[in-house]
């Protein structure tokens, strides 16, 4: 244990070093500081500066431990509008490569620390932006499902974030591709699409990106039903009046489609049917 003097003489070299802008001396400084107390106030208080420091000094590897630590260890004793406020600087710092090695970009490290923002942090001191920020790197990490969940709880806590509601509809459709037995990814797209252009203004910029995207939906949905109904006239699974079924209800819910004007023919030849 250092004697009251030597840490006196040591805080104030911590604190020159810092003033000076020399912060790896100061960040080195803070941290044995903070090896050297026992109350736990104080230790989170010099280990909150080392951190900043380490970001300051552009040690951004060390500055994420140094806060993933602090939240840990000391949640009761931080200020958390300071730490979210810098860990947010230290996310960018990973995203444009500014201290990564060779000054790459590291946007799974970003993604990491928006995590920990939105799960570590109280939530009063996390903003929507802090979550669409979140849901970007998700995607932009190729953590599709992740930032499906990101824009759910987005829009679980405001209605009206029209982008993060369109992006949900664009993964949804997206998931219904790789796999929807039940057609229910594809149904929620669409339910997704629908309130987006209920919601928005005609000369909102996404407008014709959501109509060309539930065209898409359509045309898919339509398809299916057709292929149902073609499943149906089958002579190993003929069911007509099933087949008769789909073929109906596709035309009735999506005329406009390619795919209802073969039904419309089908229809008519093999059901003598007119709609």
């Amino acid at each position: 244990v250092e004697d009251p003097d030597t840490l006196q003489h040591l805080h104030y070299q911590a604190e020159q070093a810092e003033s000076e802008g020399r912060y790896k001396a100061a960040a080195k400084a803070y941290g044995r500081l903070a090896r050297a107390h026992s109350e736990k106030a104080n230790i989170a208080e010099l280990y909150a500066r080392r951190a900043k420091c380490q970001l300051l000094a552009g040690k951004i590897n060390p500055a994420k431990q140094s806060y993933e630590e602090l939240l840990k260890a000391y949640p009761l004793y931080i200020s958390y509008e300071q730490t979210v406020e810098e860990l947010r600087q230290l996310a960018e710092c990973f995203e444009n490569g500014k201290g990564t090695f060779l000054g790459l970009r590291d946007p799974h490290n970003a993604t990491d620390i928006y995590q920990t923002i939105v799960r570590e942090t109280p939530a009063v001191h996390v903003s929507l932006k802090d979550r669409m920020k979140l849901a970007e790197l998700l995607l932009k990490t190729d953590r599709q499902e992740e930032a499906a969940n990101t824009y759910q709880g987005i829009l679980k806590q405001d209605p009206e974030q029209h982008e993060a509601r369109l992006k949900f509809a664009e993964l949804l459709e997206k998931f219904s591709r790789q796999g929807d037995g039940d057609g229910r990814k594809l149904r929620a797209a669409a339910r997704e699409i629908n309130t987006f252009l209920q919601k928005t203004q005609t000369d909102h910029p996404d407008r014709e990106k959501a109509e060309a995207l539930l065209l898409k939906v359509q045309n898919t949905a339509a398809a299916r039903l057709l292929a149902q109904a073609k499943f149906y006239m089958l002579p190993r699974h003929k069911k007509d009046e099933a087949a008769k079924r789909y073929l109906v209800d596709l035309v009735r819910e999506f005329p406009h489609t390619e795919a209802a004007v073969e039904a419309k023919q089908i229809l008519e030849q093999k059901f003598q049917e007119q709609l």
